[in-house]
């Protein structure tokens, strides 16, 4: 997942306007909160979307697919 609660940033369950607003309200008035949820969902993504991480993944992809012996790739 994206979000980790509380750590990223915060869920609420779809249709909840109020749970929403509670959260948002939170968020207004706790800024180191707010920033450290920031730098923690930046971290994040640069881990999991990095162009490194992208080629790393399409490596392991071409190799799993070269070492099947499946026939499909000669």
């Amino acid at each position: 997942e994206m979000i980790e609660s509380d750590a990223t940033g915060l869920l609420f369950s779809p249709g909840h306007a109020d749970e929403l607003a509670a959260y948002l309200r939170t968020l207004w008035s706790d800024r180191p909160r707010r920033a450290a949820m920031g730098r923690r969902a930046r971290a994040l993504v640069g881990e999991r979307f990095s162009l490194q991480t992208h080629v790393d993944r399409l490596l392991a992809l071409y190799r799993e697919a070269l070492a099947d012996d499946s026939g499909f790739v000669e």
